[in-house]
């Protein structure tokens, strides 16, 4: 939905109640009155637009956030369990680097190397040594994230859990719950002074 169809403070209040899902606060931090800013969230909250753009939003940070969430992963993955024997020649020196698997390059996390100048002028880059990460951390940091060496209980819901409750569309419903004010029902005569 382009946010043109937004007044300004529609815009505001959506890009503040994005920061946390706090429509109360969001509606003040946009310029609503602090007498109304609960009342405001809840009716911000069940227009059309207002729903539309903030799915629009929500939808694109999740994407977003599932692909940042398996890069990490694959490359943790790569770090802990890549063999260097995939670099290594028959008798154990370093192959040249136009040989080493395309992965390789992106898990070094440092090289030893020595330039030399030949009476020609060319210049010959030799690698000495290469550094990889531990593959003990990097396995240890896999067995956190899935939660494997933990005593504590670790909740490790669905963070859309969090989205069905605050955004009403999530719930099928048209009615927000606002954390304060009762499910959204504070009782108002149904006229606003603030809302644009």
């Amino acid at each position: 939905m382009p946010m043109n169809k937004l007044t300004p403070k529609q815009r505001k209040f959506c890009l503040e109640y994005l920061k946390d899902f706090n429509g109360t606060r969001a509606a003040r931090d946009a310029g609503y009155s602090k007498k109304t800013a609960n009342r405001i969230a809840s009716q911000n909250l069940t227009k059309v637009d207002i729903q539309a753009y903030l799915s629009k939003r929500i939808n694109k940070a999740e994407a977003k956030a599932e692909i940042d969430i398996e890069l990490i992963l694959s490359h943790l993955y790569n770090m802990a369990f890549f063999d260097v024997k995939e670099m290594l020649d028959e008798r154990g020196d370093l192959l040249p680097t136009s040989e080493w698997p395309p992965i390789a390059g992106k898990l070094i996390s440092g090289m030893d190397i020595k330039k030399t100048i030949d009476s020609k002028g060319g210049e010959t880059v030799i690698i000495k040594s290469i550094k990889m990460p531990s593959r003990e951390r990097n396995t240890e940091n896999l067995g956190r994230y899935l939660a494997m060496f933990t005593d504590k209980i670790k909740d490790v819901s669905d963070p859309k859990e969090m989205l069905h409750f605050y955004v009403p569309q999530f719930r099928g419903e048209s009615e927000p719950i606002i954390p304060g004010n009762n499910g959204g029902n504070n009782g108002g005569n149904g006229r606003d002074t603030d809302e644009d």
